[in-house]
């Protein structure tokens, strides 16, 4: 059994913050076409940049490696 963890930054101009309702909306489209497990984290450390992080289970190294190919 294998697993992968990822997690996908999004860049955002100064001023405009990615609202977090536009990230739920996505991570849930992730979920929907993806066999994955996708959540939401945000960090005041990095001037509160948004991250998805997103993790996965698969038997065979191959596919779970394009599966997360795929989303990236």
């Amino acid at each position: 059994m294998y697993f992968a963890v990822v997690k996908l930054t999004f860049e955002h101009t100064p001023g405009s913050p990615i609202e977090r309702k536009d990230l739920a909306a996505v991570a849930e489209k992730v979920r929907a076409r993806f066999k994955v497990c996708a959540a939401i984290h945000t960090s005041e450390e990095d001037d509160g940049a948004s991250s998805l992080v997103l993790a996965a289970l698969g038997s065979h190294e191959d596919k779970l490696s394009q599966s997360i190919d795929a989303i990236a």
